[in-house]
């Protein structure tokens, strides 16, 4: 059953058409439409497009027209065909990744096909532009079969490198490479979604990472402990964007220097940790991150629209953040966590974290008083 989400099968490639233009007698694909022993569908997929030229079309603009009809045209069969196939595509690839079909619902209006060719025809008595788009199966197949192979090595290397992070403690790199491993699953899943359509199978090597594997490393390495301010930062960017009661990433959002305590004042170390969580919140979950000073400058409302702040606490060995997220105005808060670190993780940054306390001064009042 298809839900209502809709992924767009985008494949990146140049366009290459050759187009001939004949006025002479019909072709067969004309008659026929789209039909023709000369792009025989064993060997061609193709997609048919007409046009008619009249008051308000010129001959060049039905031409065009008729070219991205059948272009239009030969996606919806591969659009069909993913659709219509996937309930018995878990032979030919793994669980996961059949899964993640059966639960998407296909578009055809941003396919783009490599060596996608083209013949047209005008019937100068009618007044209608035919097109016929074509491409060769054989060529298809082992273009985005060579991809699919080329993408999951990839993500093979870019997971023995997340492990040797893991083991040495990295958390930070550990989920930058697994992330980026997520990633290309997305672009090599759309290239398997063609090939689907195409009725042609690539199993995965048996010894191929899966996406599972990878998301049970970012997991796993989420809910570790923080070993350092990039761990500490990190952790607090995925559970802040988690936690977020938007569908998709923060935009316009403006991070306060934490304040020591009861303080309410910013230290040395919740400076330098601003721009630590900032630079997480950007490259790790895409939070769209303003500054004050840019706003001041441009006047642009809308690089203010959230505030992150927060405070911590130091107990003994034990440091506890309380950070949380509102609108600005009288929006919501949106996020509200806790985060407990030891305490050698905030002293590794070499920085002042607390507030000198103020010493008591000595005055003939305050004696008498004590007095």
């Amino acid at each position: 059953m298809m839900n209502k989400h809709t992924a767009t099968i985008l494949l990146y490639s140049c366009l290459q058409f050759m187009v001939s233009l004949s006025y002479g007698q019909k072709p067969e694909w004309v008659i026929n439409r789209g039909e023709s022993s000369k792009y025989h569908s064993s060997v061609y997929l193709t997609g048919f497009g007409m046009c008619r030229v009249n008051n308000d079309t010129w001959l060049e603009d039905a031409e065009a027209t008729s070219l991205d009809h059948a272009k239009k045209n030969l996606s919806e069969k591969i659009v069909v065909k993913v659709v219509s196939q996937t309930t018995y595509s878990e032979e030919e690839y793994n669980d996961e990744f059949s899964d993640d079909i059966q639960s998407k619902t296909f578009s055809s209006s941003n396919i783009e096909i490599t060596g996608l060719q083209s013949e047209t025809y005008y019937d100068e008595l009618d007044g209608v532009h035919y097109t016929i788009a074509f491409v060769k199966r054989a060529n298809l197949v082992k273009s985005y079969s060579e991809r699919v192979d080329r993408l999951q090595r990839e993500i093979d290397g870019l997971y023995a490198f997340a492990l040797n992070y893991e083991q040495e403690g990295n958390t930070a790199m550990t989920l930058k490479k697994s992330l980026r491993s997520t990633v290309l699953f997305e672009e090599m899943e759309k290239y398997q979604e063609v090939l689907i359509g195409l009725g042609q199978s690539t199993p995965l090597r048996k010894d191929a990472i899966t996406k599972l594997q990878v998301e049970e490393l970012i997991e796993r390495n989420k809910n570790s402990v923080a070993n350092s301010l990039e761990d500490l930062a990190t952790k607090l960017a995925f559970k802040l964007d988690e936690n977020n009661g938007k569908n998709t990433p923060l935009k316009g959002v403006i991070v306060i220097p934490f304040s020591y305590e009861d303080s309410k004042t910013p230290t040395p170390f919740s400076k330098y940790f601003k721009q630590v969580l900032e630079e997480k919140l950007s490259s790790f979950v895409d939070w769209k991150i303003s500054q004050y000073e840019d706003y001041k400058n441009s006047g642009n409302r809308d690089l203010l629209k959230y505030y992150l702040k927060g405070s911590y606490w130091v107990n003994e060995d034990v440091v506890t953040f309380t950070v949380f997220v509102k609108a600005f105005g009288a929006g919501p808060t949106l996020v509200r966590l806790e985060q407990k670190v030891d305490k050698a993780v905030i002293t590794s940054a070499t920085l002042e974290y607390e507030i000198p306390k103020e010493e008591s001064i000595v005055t003939p009042d305050s004696m008498a008083t004590e007095q």
